[in-house]
């Protein structure tokens, strides 16, 4: 069936590559965040170079079942950014890529055309069309969901990347049998990005966030955060994990100063049983315990109006610390658990565990 050469398709229009857009197409290639994100990208194509693609390469590409468009803006025609859908005709499949102009970003392109091209695919007769993201773009991510993808697997050093290392890439599908809606992400977003009590403040942890990590959780890690120099990968991929729903590392910080005083996580979210897990990885010091309740207050109310109805946690029968923090957040204790915990040398350690529930959170605040 024939792919049109030019359609326009809710917030954006897909069309032929022209001479004009070799500006945009130039600013796309040598921006930093494509290149980290696009293997093979360099950003040291010249301005003749893209000239010579758009009106060679980009169209050759045709008769290889791989349809490449600009994206344009409907009303002025600008270039906003380039995507394509590579048809695999054999399977009734797809896949789309898509590049967003650095100046038109966060203002839906990459979303709008995103359904465009699946859209395109799926009224031609294909049954699945993929995305592919590497694990640290997260941006990317959002646009999988905003455009009605969901999150179905990872391949493991599926792309290729310098000096022989490999990225792992995560794999987004929508069907034809899908209604297309957006997918919400099963662990939200905190509220503008942090929860704060003018004491401590609680936010996500992030690319960069290694060497605070590294201070708190000791050379040995602990409680899914890994020791040495897997921590920077560790944190790089934490924002992605939570949007999967997977696991929200929070790092808990002196609100005044912004030092990072804690370490806590939300594991095991169940939206559906409306149960989560508190973990800790590192908690304040014995003169800031008081802090580490607080803290565990702020993530609990901030879960229970998420959606949860139950958190539990467990702390080592010798961890005098974090039960204080517990108990000091409402936490119930619930019972002993025999040899729960794993000890250095092969060694199990008792653990109690505890709940907290609205009603005992309202009681003790």
């Amino acid at each position: 069936m024939e792919y049109p050469s030019e359609f326009d398709a809710p917030g954006v229009r897909l069309r032929a590559y022209r001479d004009e857009d070799t500006a945009g197409v130039l600013a796309i290639g040598r921006d930093p965040e494509t290149i980290r994100y696009t293997p093979g990208a360099s950003g040291d194509r010249d301005a003749e170079a893209v000239r010579t693609w758009i009106r060679v390469h980009s169209r050759s590409r045709w008769a290889e079942g791989r349809y490449d468009y600009a994206a344009a803006d409907p009303q002025t025609d600008e270039f906003l950014g380039s995507g394509y859908l590579r048809v695999t005709a054999r399977w009734a499949s797809g896949e789309i890529g898509y590049l967003v102009r650095p100046t038109a970003r966060r203002r839906g392109v990459a979303t709008a055309m995103t359904r465009a091209l699946a859209d395109l695919g799926f009224a031609r007769g294909l049954r699945r069309i993929e995305l592919r993201t590497m694990w640290e773009n997260v941006n990317s991510q959002r646009v999988a969901l905003a455009a009605g993808f969901r999150r179905e697997a990872e391949l493991r050093a599926a792309l290729p990347g310098d000096s022989g290392h490999s990225h792992d890439v995560i794999v987004w599908s929508r069907l034809a049998a899908d209604d297309g809606a957006r997918v919400p992400p099963l662990l939200p977003p905190l509220p503008a990005g942090a929860l704060s009590d003018g004491v401590v403040t609680l936010r996500g942890v992030g690319p960069g966030d290694a060497a605070a990590v590294r201070a708190l959780v000791g050379p040995d890690g602990g409680w899914g955060a890994p020791p040495g120099h897997d921590l920077v990968t560790w944190c790089a991929r934490s924002p992605a994990r939570w949007l999967a729903g997977e696991r929200a590392d929070l790092l808990v910080l002196d609100a005044p100063t912004g030092a990072p005083v804690g370490l806590l996580a939300l594991d095991r979210w169940e939206p559906a049983a409306g149960h989560a897990v508190l973990c800790a990885a590192a908690v304040p010091q014995e003169r800031r315990q008081g802090d580490g309740a607080r803290a565990v207050a702020l993530l609990a109310a901030w879960a229970f109006s998420a959606g949860a109805a139950r958190l539990a946690a467990v702390a080592a029968a010798d961890d005098i610390a974090w039960q204080r923090v517990l108990s000091g957040a409402g936490f119930q204790p619930q019972g002993r658990l025999a040899a729960f915990l794993p000890r250095p040398g092969g060694a199990w350690a008792d653990a109690f565990s505890y709940a907290l529930l609205p009603s005992y959170q309202s009681a003790a605040g």
